[in-house]
């Protein structure tokens, strides 16, 4: 009974219609976007980066990007200034004005409902990761306030779903320190400051060592510099393997305009 009364609460805040479109759709189990819709979600075009899955356009990379092996600087420019731990990373999805309206619902509106969508589509682009190992799944952490606000962490939301899919386990690992401005808007030169040294080690890391892979889940990769900040600072706590995941990725000059 408690189960049904759930579902029926859930169904009135997530109304039984596309959320992008409007167009009615069973929602049994619910999926919240129509077919058309999740359609529209495409992912980045290839060729792209070993490493960071970056496309590679014509004339944007020299010979030999995307080597992603540890401990040597990759020639993308995408991520030729990320540290060493973080080996590779991958995106389901390039910014569509479909992804980017998904990304606000979960962030911002409270669609919390939608990241089990968005998670089944990063399921998808784990095969790009080529992990060595089943990882633990660390959400990137948001600050107090924001996770105040929006009622919980997206980053967590999307991972806690992925988990579930997967059977792997999800660890807070990382805390945001201090109250910094959101990365959203900030040109790409003055992201990578904005987030260095914004993350720490939680004290209590949770039961036994970090020993394998550590696969960091967000929502949206712009430059990587939030990723890159958030391994270094795994990898100052003695893991020594980071992986990344994200649902949608920015491409300079292929994203669709915001709306």
């Amino acid at each position: 009974m408690i189960a049904r009364v759930l579902a029926d609460l859930g169904t009135l805040l997530l109304p039984p219609g596309c959320y992008l479109c409007g167009a009615r759709i069973a929602m049994d189990p619910p999926t919240h976007l129509c077919v058309p819709c999740l359609g529209r979600l495409r992912p980045p075009p290839g060729p792209v980066c070993a490493r960071c899955g970056a496309p590679i356009l014509p004339g944007a990379v020299p010979p030999g990007a995307g080597d992603s092996r540890p401990g040597q600087a990759s020639t993308c420019p995408e991520c030729d200034t990320w540290g060493a731990t973080l080996i590779r990373v991958r995106a389901a999805v390039r910014m569509t004005s479909e992804a980017r309206r998904l990304v606000a619902g979960v962030k911002y509106r409270g669609w919390e409902g939608l990241a089990g969508v968005m998670a089944e589509r990063m399921e998808r682009v784990l095969v790009g990761l080529a992990l060595p190992d089943a990882p633990v799944l660390v959400p990137v952490p948001t600050t107090r306030a924001r996770a105040r606000a929006r009622g919980y962490n997206q980053a967590e939301r999307l991972a806690h779903h992925l988990g579930i899919r997967r059977g792997w386990p999800v660890r807070d690992l990382l805390v945001r320190k201090g109250e910094g401005p959101s990365q959203v808007g900030l040109p790409p030169r003055y992201r990578l400051s904005n987030v260095n040294s914004a993350f720490a080690v939680t004290s209590h890391r949770g039961p036994g060592p970090c020993s394998g892979p550590v696969l960091l889940v967000d929502d949206v990769l712009t430059t990587g510099a939030t990723l890159s900040a958030a391994s270094t600072a795994l990898s100052a706590a003695g893991v020594e393997r980071v992986f990344a995941l994200t649902f949608a990725r920015a491409i300079p000059g292929l994203d669709d305009p915001p709306s």
